[in-house]
């Protein structure tokens, strides 16, 4: 068997270790080869830090990696992790870091990330082998969003032309998971849809989503403006868009008590969730 990075493996043979390796996961899943493309652009992943192994010629086990400039260091981001079955319990994910540790250290990365099923006790073992520890937890949802909630509040909602993170990022209280953040919808500007709330003109609140993947990526409203419903307004007005289409809503801190709760009340369900890892370089 052999370690090698995925520069210039085909896409295809990419997509399908991805298939083979999920067909019997806990939340079993598959990616056109086409959604594969868009996680890769999306996410940044670099394919010079992503590796495979090989097993004459064939493609068993693989890391995808996305890279993130993070306080002026790089921050790798596992945006995938998997082992055609017959190949299982050899080792093959700590082998594959192993392998990219000088490439790490090369590239200055300082710090990796990775979301992983709580349920999934081997790959959290596997990991926390490897140094990862527990660092969030995160709830994703998906349903049909109700149309039949409204605020009675005063104020504007209209579409916004530009993101001006300046402006918005104040708003936060936890810093969104990697595939929600602001790196990543600027790699799908082209199709993202955003929304801002104005109270006397003046912008409260908005809210980031992409109609063509059925995804709610961020919800936000100024702090001086809360308990007023206008996070109730913005997700209200993406219902309209929606219109009874299923969406999801993915990797919501658990920590953000109200956003939990105003998604549950609009009638989605938390299916999944996912444990934020991460593993500091020195």
């Amino acid at each position: 068997m052999q370690i090698i990075t995925l520069e210039n493996v085909d896409k295809a043979l990419i997509h399908q270790v991805i298939n083979d390796s999920f067909a019997d996961y806990i939340e079993p899943f598959s990616l056109t080869l086409e959604q594969l493309k868009f996680k890769i652009h999306a996410e940044q992943v670099d394919l010079s830090l992503s590796v495979g192994v090989q097993d004459n010629g064939k493609l068993v086990a693989f890391i995808l990696h996305g890279i993130q400039l993070e306080n002026n260091h790089l921050l790798a981001y596992n945006g995938g992790t998997g082992v055609i079955l017959e190949y299982r319990k050899q080792g093959l994910v700590q082998k594959m870091y192993a392998f990219l540790e000088p490439v790490f250290q090369q590239r200055k990365v300082k710090r990796i990330i990775l979301e992983v099923i709580q349920e999934n006790i081997a790959a959290i073992s596997s990991y926390q082998r490897l140094g990862f520890t527990v660092s969030r937890r995160f709830n994703c949802y998906d349903g049909i969003l109700r149309q039949d909630i409204q605020s009675s509040q005063t104020f504007d909602i209209r579409p916004l032309s530009l993101i001006k993170w300046a402006e918005v990022k104040p708003f936060w209280d936890i810093t969104p998971a990697y595939q929600c953040s602001e790196s990543l919808i600027e790699q799908v500007l082209d199709e993202v849809n955003s929304l801002g709330l104005y109270v006397e003109d003046k912008l409260v609140g908005y809210i980031v989503f992409n109609q063509l993947r059925h995804r709610i990526y961020q919800l936000s409203v100024d702090s001086n403006y809360r308990n007023k419903g206008y996070a109730k307004a913005l997700l209200g007005e993406v219902a309209q868009v929606f219109n009874q289409e299923e969406i999801s809503v993915n990797n919501v801190d658990e920590r953000s008590i109200e956003l939990n709760a105003l998604l549950k009340s609009f009638g989605l369900v938390d299916t999944v969730v996912q444990l934020e890892m991460e593993r500091v370089i020195e």
